[in-house]
């Protein structure tokens, strides 16, 4: 029998899939085709982005729907423009991705191509950054490192009126308000910030609560700001809690145990180590100090969440410091951010983002310890 020739299929909107832009570097708002065959690379993009595509990819052969010879029906669709790089290339296989649309799954094994889902990453490589990926990285966490001292610094300024709310140059501070002048702020250094987090008191307790309303003094503020560069689509990660005057003393004692374990974890990061043991260090420090993970009227308390996790082209990517096992290696960029939650006290966490380097690890950016301010 025939031996099937296979080929990795992606299809979607680069802006949308890290792996496309990470597998051929091109980004555009409309979908686009990405075929790795065996004997060769092929993008296919609209004819409007054709000319741009073709400057920008210099590994890939760049083709339209009209190149491909499809019919009518088949142009004006996209699975079409995918059964039409498939015949070009005498392909009857595709390994695909986890998140591979199931329509277009389903067009194509209806027209006698084998569809196969890689259970594993289809590019496992993206987690090792190279020195390019890695000047990406820390420019974007340059601007983020920028924009925390300049939210610290207004919050620093601000001064609270006989309710404890915050006032920054006689107006209200708010999360809305400081949220707004941190995108503008990003912006200015080209990157976007559509969901920065600025979360005071209980709300921080959520750790992906975004904030709303009124900040106070003398309540935990998390700041948690992570914008992508909209040149190299890269993201920045990072956290500081603030206070606003004297922390109470339950704040001060999490504080505390969230600084000093992450130091630990930051210490202990290096190749070879396991991210599962890293993660289990994190959750035994805080055991030692009494900060113990309960259910409390329905909602988890105490460190209720993984201690880092993989920063590139997204947010959150391989590999993780959680439960599952996962070997670090040189050129792996990953966050350590402990955290402590607690709706009736507030919540302190600090993360920071760091390159796995031969011997440890080193920020990507610094950015100075801060709390009561």
């Amino acid at each position: 029998m025939k031996k099937l020739r296979t080929a990795i299929l992606l299809a979607d909107i680069p802006e949308k899939n890290a792996d496309l832009r990470y597998v051929c570097g091109f980004s555009a708002p409309d979908p686009v085709v990405v075929l790795l065959g065996p004997a060769r690379r092929l993008l296919i993009v609209n004819s409007m982005e054709a000319g741009r595509a073709r400057q920008t990819v210099c590994d890939m052969t760049v083709l339209t729907p009209e190149e491909l010879a499809l019919s009518a029906q088949e142009k004006g669709r996209f699975s079409g423009w995918i059964l039409g790089a498939l015949r070009l290339e005498k392909c009857r296989r595709v390994l695909v991705g986890g998140s591979f649309a199931l329509g277009i799954a389903r067009h194509l094994e209806a027209a006698g191509i084998q569809v196969e889902v890689s259970e594993k990453p289809l590019f496992p490589e993206r987690e090792v950054k190279n020195t390019q990926e890695i000047r990406a990285l820390q420019a974007v966490q340059e601007a983020t490192v920028a924009a925390m001292r300049r939210a610290v610094a207004i919050i620093r300024a601000s001064v609270p009126d006989k309710k404890g709310f915050l006032k920054s140059k006689g107006k209200a501070l708010t999360a809305e308000g400081l949220r707004a002048d941190m995108r503008k702020f990003l912006l200015d250094r080209n990157c976007t910030a559509p969901e920065l987090i600025i979360a005071c008191g209980a709300q921080g307790a959520d750790p992906h609560q975004a904030g709303t309303g009124p900040l106070r003094a003398r309540e935990s503020i998390v700041l948690d700001f992570f914008p992508r560069n909209m040149t190299t689509g890269y993201w920045g990660d990072l956290t500081r809690t603030v206070v606003k005057g004297k922390a109470s003393r339950e704040l001060a004692a999490m504080e505390c145990a969230v600084r000093e374990t992450q130091k630990a974890v930051l210490r202990a990061v290096k190749p070879g180590v396991n991210g599962a043991d890293l993660h289990k260090m994190a959750i035994r420090m805080f055991e030692e100090r009494g900060f113990k993970n309960a259910m409390k009227n329905g909602a988890a308390e105490g460190f209720i969440h993984g201690t880092g996790h993989g920063v590139g082209l997204e947010i959150h990517e391989r590999p993780a410091l959680a439960l599952q096992d996962v070997v670090l290696q040189p050129g792996n960029v990953i966050t350590v951010e402990p955290g402590l939650y607690y709706r009736s006290i507030g919540a302190i966490r600090i993360e920071d983002t760091v390159r796995v380097t031969q011997s440890g690890c080193e920020c990507l950016a610094a950015c100075p310890p801060v709390f009561e301010v």
